[in-house]
């Protein structure tokens, strides 16, 4: 595989998996593929890397993977896909102990298990499928789905039975209940952001890794044994046993995604509004009003941009520089949406991806 730098995957990646006999355009579409995945985990924060340590291109399927597992599908796995007209990130449970480790836990807090899936927002889709095992097959059957649609279409109840269904029939000798949370974009949409298709991908598997949590092997959203400890007296006598409180503080979010609504003012002067809760993402300490940050847009990088802190109520407001605010200018028009990806880096800086939202 060529070691030369990545700069995003070009239309011909795309247009590769859909020519018949074309060796050389294939080996180069695997050959981005391989660039990228290596990329990818680079970029990822330590707790990705950790829950994600393995990764790789499988040429013969055509598609790059993040895995929990040295062999990807014995365990969760996130797949990458370059169709001829769309860009897939996949994270799939296939492996029936996977299954039952997360499908069982899902059951037994429906309310969890939906919260993760529905704070995906805008643009994932959940399928849950239904397959029958067949004897000396190597694969097994595509029977039905138990559910099929966008996240933001699923609602609590319908979320708990399905889950139910799936937790029950992956139990049965027959059948398999494969788990696949998907995010698809257009070819056109991943060939145009160049190299920040790798920045924008790590944000999306931030936001999938309490999915992948929930099927691994010591999964951490399964309940903690709460320690208890033996409280003396000073002559030495026991008087009772009490549970030790800890005090755990919230972590501070490494990405985030929002769609902003443009109108013309902001057009013209050139910023991006957010909301007061985005606020904390770029302070850094309760005095401060404004940052510098990266803004990516189009393939490009504008390192003039800054986010200030607006009164009375603390809203976030990106203010770009004048490369993004051209690229603004030329590309949005009035009440348009755009999609802002906020990425904090491993060194503590704040990357921010811009997009047309779909």
């Amino acid at each position: 595989m060529s070691e030369e730098q990545f700069n995003g995957l070009p239309m011909p990646v795309f247009t590769a998996f859909g020519w018949a006999g074309e060796e050389a355009a294939i080996k180069f579409a695997l050959s981005q593929l391989n660039l990228f995945i290596n990329e990818l985990h680079k970029l990822l924060r330590s707790e990705a890397q950790f829950r994600l340590p393995f990764y790789g291109l499988n040429e013969d399927a055509r598609v790059a993977w993040l895995a929990t597992n040295r062999e990807p599908e014995v365990g969760p796995y996130v797949a990458f896909v370059a169709r001829p007209t769309a860009f897939e990130m996949r994270v799939s449970i296939t492996d029936p102990a996977a299954l039952n480790r997360g499908l069982r836990a899902a059951e037994k807090s429906p309310q969890i298990w939906y919260d993760m899936l529905s704070k995906l927002g805008n643009g994932w889709h959940l399928q849950i499928e239904q397959r029958l095992k067949e004897e000396d097959a190597e694969r097994h059957s595509y029977y039905g789905d138990l559910f099929k649609n966008t996240v933001s279409a699923l609602d609590l109840k319908t979320c708990k039975e399905a889950t139910s269904r799936a937790a029950f029939l992956n139990t049965e000798e027959k059948w398999i209940i494969p788990v696949h949370v998907t995010r698809r974009m257009s070819a056109d949409a991943a060939a145009g952001m160049g190299r920040d298709l790798v920045k924008f991908m790590a944000v999306e598997v931030e936001k999938v890794l309490d999915v992948v949590a929930l099927f691994a092997r010591n999964s951490q959203v399964e309940k903690k044994k709460t320690s208890k400890t033996t409280t003396r007296r000073a002559n030495g006598s026991t008087r009772g046993r009490k549970p030790v409180k800890t005090v755990v503080e919230p972590p501070v979010p490494q990405t985030f995604s929002y769609v902003a609504e443009l109108k013309s003012l902001h057009i013209r002067k050139g910023f991006v509004n957010l909301t007061p809760g985005h606020w904390p993402f770029f302070a850094d300490g309760k005095r401060m009003e404004t940052r510098p940050i990266t803004i990516s847009f189009a393939g490009k990088s504008d390192e003039s941009g800054s986010v200030w802190r607006l009164q009375p109520d603390d809203q976030a407001r990106i203010v770009l520089g004048e490369p993004a605010h051209a690229w603004l200018a030329a590309t949005f028009g009035p009440n348009s949406k755009i999609a802002v990806n906020a990425l904090r880096t491993p060194d503590d800086k704040i990357e921010v991806i811009l997009m047309p939202a779909e």
